[in-house]
């Protein structure tokens, strides 16, 4: 197991005893590790097996645990570890983009992302500057085409990701 995977473990652990102080840690099989874009559903499919059929992709590509019950929170808890910590993500996907990175990110939406979402039928309006696309991005604001084309249309969100390619190649 790659040494990276104990650090996110700890992390985990560590915001799971933050919730409920009296855990006790399991212990977790690491199968795979994740990239930001195919976490989700890993971490979904991984929830439901636990039994929690309510946990779902969001239009962001975030997860939504649904409505818990009181009493199923700490089994909740678990589970959460459990999927993170057997599918995690390198935490090098959350080091900030290099300028190089960000080039790659500003070129690719110029040139491929938006001109597939528009072939689409949406709309994203003007691009900024890469000036504001890079200060923005570094601020924690990003610019994103699919959000702006999508808003909260879930199913316009999965035809974007499923018609066009959404991250360069090379950007990692």
């Amino acid at each position: 197991m790659p040494t990276w995977v104990f650090e996110v473990a700890e992390d985990e652990w560590a915001l799971a005893l933050q919730k409920s102080p009296g855990l006790a840690r399991p212990e977790v099989e690491f199968l795979r590790a994740s990239t930001p874009l195919d976490f989700a559903d890993s971490y979904v499919a991984c929830m439901h097996d636990a039994g929690f059929p309510a946990v779902t992709l969001m239009i962001d590509g975030g997860v939504s645990s649904g409505q818990l019950e009181e009493e199923s929170f700490d089994a909740y808890l678990l589970a959460d570890y459990e999927c993170a910590v057997r599918y995690a993500i390198n935490p090098t996907y959350y080091a900030p983009y290099s300028d190089e990175q960000m080039e790659l990110i500003y070129d690719f939406y110029a040139e491929d992302l938006i001109p597939c979402i528009t072939s689409l039928g949406f709309t994203v309006g003007e691009m900024p500057a890469f000036e504001v696309f890079a200060e923005r991005e570094l601020g924690g604001d990003p610019w994103n085409p699919v959000q702006l084309a999508a808003g909260t249309d879930y199913d316009v969100y999965m035809q974007i990701h499923e018609s066009c390619e959404t991250v360069p190649d090379g950007l990692y």
